[in-house]
């Protein structure tokens, strides 16, 4: 017998991603914050120093296939962490973005 699964979309706005270009370099880190019209969303940036808000883009989903996104900073971070300790032994060093709720 198999299990019935419930299927259920996923809302963006709200959640937090890293993205990466083609070669997997992780190019930005923010906060997906509005979707203005459908499959447009408007995203913040964050500084990769000090996680202050930087600039907001408008970005087609097309554009966002290969981003991580993540619930909040915490599990971005700790994903981050994990990511460079295996990648080079060593712990990441850049600071975690502010929250959205912060952002008033």
């Amino acid at each position: 017998m198999k299990p019935e699964v419930e299927a259920k979309t996923e809302k963006l706005v709200g959640k937090y991603f890293r993205s990466a270009n083609e070669t997997d370099k992780v190019e930005w880190q923010g906060a997906v914050i509005a979707e203005p019209h459908s499959g447009w969303y408007l995203v913040q940036l964050f500084e990769w120093d000090s996680g202050e808000p930087k600039e907001q883009r408008l970005v087609p989903i097309e554009k966002m296939m290969g981003w991580s996104f993540y619930p909040d900073t915490d599990a971005m971070m700790s994903s981050s962490k994990r990511s460079l300790v295996l990648d080079s032994g060593t712990p990441a060093a850049h600071q975690a973005p502010r929250t959205l709720a912060s952002r008033s």
